[in-house]
């Protein structure tokens, strides 16, 4: 069965899914602190902090789900406390905290294991491993279909933990074609409609972290040679649509 509670494809696309600019959003893992030594007691039971389906719940009066707990405190009510006070107040120190692009400050998790950050959150686990799946049909866990509504949000054809498109509008992936396959040197992208005014371009490796970019580019060629061989996402940001496609880098 299931090891895992809910795919993050399904946050991924609610990430993206976010009508706000990039700089206003980060892409954050919080993960589970199982060391014995920072374990805490509660009603004569002993946990550890886990980063799972339940954080932030405080009713334990069906025996299942934890109280708050130091986890609690340090990850999403810490972030919650310095958004609200740099949306409300103009705190840019809480900014740093809050959406600060992988800072110290914001990563900061004291004894327990730093958050993760990054602009482009990538899963290598299949679909098949969690409980509550982003594909979800209405014929697994959830048995109801109009409780997930992100099917039309969630593809991955080839199985990479890379969302093929975000929303039903394929143009997002159909209209950007690259060439060569796989690349040496040279990478060059084309728009299958025609031309279309950049605002950006952004390359990111695997683990989600971004290894280029280029505000307002004037050329449809990118030099790939000092990015190491693997597999890559390209970012192509115009007025309207964001486009991705992934490549391979020889």
């Amino acid at each position: 069965g299931p090891n895992y509670n809910t795919d993050p494809r399904a946050t991924r696309a609610v990430y993206e899914l976010i009508n706000i600019p990039d700089t206003e959003k980060d892409f954050i893992t919080i993960f589970s602190d199982e060391d014995e030594n920072h374990s805490y007691e509660y009603n004569g039971e002993t946990y550890s902090y886990l980063a799972n389906h339940y954080i932030c719940y405080t009713d334990f009066t069906d025996g299942y789900n934890n109280p708050y707990d130091r986890l609690d405190v340090y990850s999403s009510n810490r972030l919650a406390h310095a958004l609200m006070s740099y949306v409300f107040e103009g705190d840019n120190a809480a900014k740093n905290v809050a959406l600060g692009n992988g800072s110290a400050e914001q990563k900061d998790m004291g004894i327990m294991p730093d958050l993760a950050v990054t602009d482009y959150y990538i899963t290598t686990r299949p679909e098949s491993a969690y409980e509550y799946r982003c594909s979800e049909d209405g014929e697994g866990t959830w048995g109801d279909p109009s409780r997930w509504k992100l099917q039309d949000y969630c593809e991955d054809s080839d199985g990479d933990g890379v969302i093929d498109y975000l929303g039903t509008d394929s143009i997002i992936q159909n209209n950007l074609s690259l060439y060569p396959v796989p690349a040496e040197s040279i990478v060059t992208f084309r728009f299958k409609s025609g031309i279309e005014y950049l605002l950006s371009i952004a390359i990111y490796d695997i683990s989600g972290k971004k290894v280029f970019t280029d505000e307002h580019p004037k050329s449809y060629t990118l030099d790939v040679s000092q990015l190491a061989s693997g597999t890559y996402i390209l970012e192509v940001r115009t007025p309207k649509i964001t486009y991705r496609q992934k490549f391979q880098k020889q």
